[in-house]
């Protein structure tokens, strides 16, 4: 089969990525032809076909006159059709899988696999689609009432996209731009890493029929690391940014120094730090692997309701439990006791760590435990299922009933 992989960033930037990265990789070594789409960037992974990139991967980072000329073209960017023109005049793909591509590519690439009757799959990462503010979560009002009222202005309203009136304002225009012209009813099947983000997505107004459940994948087996001692330490992985918690977190371990807390990851934190939080900056692979393997425990709390985060299936391959926030597809990874722990507040935490500390059968349990259920993440299982929503999507093609 000849797949296209679209995706607006093609390094190793977050979730989303890694998952591309993999999917290629994976339908790659299959035997299927795959090609790949992605944002022009300084810092993109080099491929065979970066000449047909499109856009920019950090509009902040253009001069201003440039950065006002790329605003537009959030909305419909001439160059898809051009660059793609190119591509297809010699490559006929059989499909397009599509990932995350608002902003730096936007939605026009689906216009343009609709007319030139390609069918269609999208990977869902996070709500993107039904909000401007595409981790679901504000402090300021309740990102999930407005989108299910439709209301995206209330994105700017509430400077919700990353406390920015202009950004806020530019999310809810695109939001307003894609919704009105039903351009997501355009895709063939939506994949859906969690149940939690499936029900989001049809309680919004998608077709339940176009939306497949399909958690996330290990790329590989990750052997020996399990095996590590587990040192006097929690971890946290991840972006350092509000939505993550990560302000919460070390909160809660400034005021219990007796417990370890170290932190991988890059981004701005507020507030002091005491001497039992150490910060580790961003880990290459390697690195983060064997900093998981030897940890207690790896603690997520993040308060946007999180969809199938890779951090969650790595811990679980390598043997070490996940104490995680009780938000989003978390609760569909984690059994409460079994191969971790999840807490509705920072009353429980302690409570959860003091297991850690005086009960060393549970903890050995738990590690079994997250070992086994990792297996259920394997490419293979992974690779079956897919290859029956791209038949199911090519068979059943929106372009056969959409008008």
């Amino acid at each position: 089969m000849k797949i296209l992989l679209v995706n607006k960033f093609y390094y190793l930037k977050g979730g989303a990525e890694k998952y591309v990265l993999s999917l290629e990789k994976m339908l790659t070594d299959q035997g299927h032809e795959v090609r790949v789409i992605a944002a022009n960037s300084t810092v993109n992974l080099p491929h065979a076909d970066s000449s047909f990139f499109i856009g920019h991967d950090n509009l902040e980072a253009l001069p201003l006159l440039q950065k006002i000329a790329e605003l537009p073209k959030i909305f419909y960017r001439s160059e898809i059709k051009t660059k793609l023109d190119q591509l297809t005049r010699w490559w006929q793909p059989d499909l397009a899988h599509l990932n995350n591509i608002n902003y730096q590519i936007g939605t026009g690439i689906i216009d343009y696999f609709f007319k030139k009757q390609i069918p269609q799959v999208m990977t869902l990462h996070d709500y993107q689609l039904i909000s401007p503010n595409y981790n679901l979560y504000s402090p300021k009002h309740d990102c999930w009432q407005a989108a299910l009222r439709k209301k995206f202005g209330a994105c700017f309203t509430h400077r919700c996209y990353q406390s920015s009136w202009v950004k806020s304002g530019i999310a809810a225009l695109e939001s307003y731009y894609n919704y009105k012209r039903k351009v997501y009813q355009k895709i063939d099947a939506l994949i859906a890493p969690s149940y939690y983000l499936a029900q989001k997505f049809t309680q919004f107004g998608f077709d339940p029929a176009k939306i497949k459940h399909l958690p996330n994948f290990l790329p590989a087996q990750i052997a020996g690391l399990s095996l590590a001692p587990k040192e006097n330490f929690y971890l946290y992985a991840g972006r350092l940014t509000p939505e993550k918690g990560i302000n919460q977190l070390i909160d809660f371990f400034n005021s219990h120094p007796n417990w370890n807390l170290k932190i991988a990851g890059s981004g701005d934190l507020t507030g002091p730090i005491n001497k039992n939080i150490e910060l580790l900056g961003h880990l290459d692979n390697a690195d983060l692997k064997m900093m998981i393997s030897r940890a207690k425990a790896v603690i997520i709390p993040s308060l946007w309701p999180e969809n199938c985060p890779y951090i969650v299936l790595e811990a679980m391959a390598l043997g070490t439990p996940v104490i995680a926030k009780n938000v989003g597809g978390l609760q569909e990874l984690i059994r409460h006791k079994h191969n971790g722990f999840l807490f509705a507040n920072y009353q429980e935490l302690p409570g959860i760590l003091k297991q850690f500390d005086f009960n060393p059968k549970l903890t050995v349990n738990l590690s079994t435990n997250s070992l086994n259920a990792s297996r259920q993440y394997s490419a293979d299982k992974y690779y079956e299922k897919l290859m029956v929503i791209y038949a199911q999507a090519i068979s059943s093609s929106t372009l056969k009933n959409y008008y």
